[in-house]
């Protein structure tokens, strides 16, 4: 019997509850690719706006907010526009919408796995929480990039964020962003205004742009950002699999599948911290579970669907098989 239920409850999860999808059509003008998708979410958009400004420290909302005009719109000229568009839709300032989508990447707080499945190859997946989580289990969408009328990326996003955390590359590699502690948001702010990328555009270039594995790791392990950040990569051959821990000028530590290694998980701690219980969970599960075993659906049910690395703050459940081009979004409900 509770095997019938647990069967049920993850086909209701992966047929019901799946995130929809939206085309970003690279080819039409940014101030227009994001007409769709903001519109059908307007209301919650602004509603979350309103409370994320409320509860966000005054300071740092307009100190980023002032920024738009003199680091977006000089440095990332196509991502501005797009929040132009975005702002003709909600009626808000762009540059409000800049601090909204810049404040995100500090709280992101997740769970990620690579790992072989029992035909020894690469899978990622993910949980994503979040504060304000009611309403962004209603903004959580896919956004299928396209070019030429052809699908170049597909990531998780949510509507009105220009940025992604979790992506696939269809038959190359997927790659999920964990948030790193920030200890120093006055160096947050300085290099935000110096104009160093944001993590999660910087997701986003690299995906795009990046046509295998090796590219996603060089990219990644290389790059300036405003804040450190876990980041997470499987490809399409048996060992393609890496975590890097990030700092704000690039990679300071990372781990890869080996043949003594089939599996990696990260939370939102460095390595050295032990006491993490997410992090022994995660670990314990995946240990239990052995490689034997392991299958998209089965870390979903018996890893990512546990607490507490599901919880009252899990948005979404992210499924990723690059060598099948496989993508799905579960929407969380409440915890099992």
């Amino acid at each position: 019997m509770k095997a019938l239920v647990l069967l049920f409850t993850l086909l209701l999860c992966t047929e019901k509850a799946s995130a929809r999808d939206y085309i970003i059509d690279l080819d039409l003008p940014p101030t227009a690719r994001y007409n769709k998708v903001v519109k059908d979410h307007s209301e919650v958009v602004k509603e979350l706006y309103l409370q994320m400004k409320s509860e966000a420290n005054a300071t740092l909302w307009t100190t980023v907010a002032s920024a738009f005009n003199t680091v977006a719109m000089t440095k990332y000229k196509e991502y501005a526009y797009e929040l132009i568009g975005i702002s003709r839709v909600l009626g808000i300032p762009a540059a409000e919408l800049y601090a909204f989508n810049c404040i995100y990447e500090l709280y992101v707080m997740c769970t990620s796995i690579v790992a072989r499945d029992k035909r020894n190859k690469p899978i990622l997946e993910r949980n994503l929480d979040f504060y304000f989580t009611p309403l962004l289990r209603e903004l959580h969408v896919n956004y299928v990039y396209t070019r030429n009328n052809k699908e170049v990326a597909r990531c998780g996003s949510f509507a009105s964020f220009i940025g992604v955390s979790t992506c696939l590359k269809p038959g190359a590699f997927a790659t999920s962003m964990n948030a790193r502690k920030q200890r120093n948001l006055n160096e947050f702010l300085v290099r935000l205004l110096e104009g160093k990328a944001l993590t999660t555009l910087l997701m986003r270039e690299m995906v795009l742009k990046s046509v295998n594995y090796d590219e996603a790791v060089s990219a990644m392990t290389t790059a300036k950002t405003i804040s450190g950040s876990y980041i997470t990569i499987a490809g399409i051959k048996e060992n393609e699999g890496t975590i890097i821990t990030r700092g704000r000028d690039g990679a300071v530590s990372s781990k890869k599948l080996s043949e003594e290694t089939w599996y990696l998980a990260k939370c939102n701690v460095d390595d050295e911290v032990v006491d993490d219980a997410r992090t022994k969970s995660v670990n314990k599960r995946m240990t239990n579970l052995g490689q034997k075993n392991a299958t998209l659906r089965t870390i979903l049910s018996k890893v990512l669907l546990k607490e507490p690395l599901f919880n009252d703050w899990t948005v979404t459940t992210i499924l990723m098989k690059p060598e099948r081009s496989y993508y799905n979004s579960i929407i969380a409900a409440d915890p099992l």
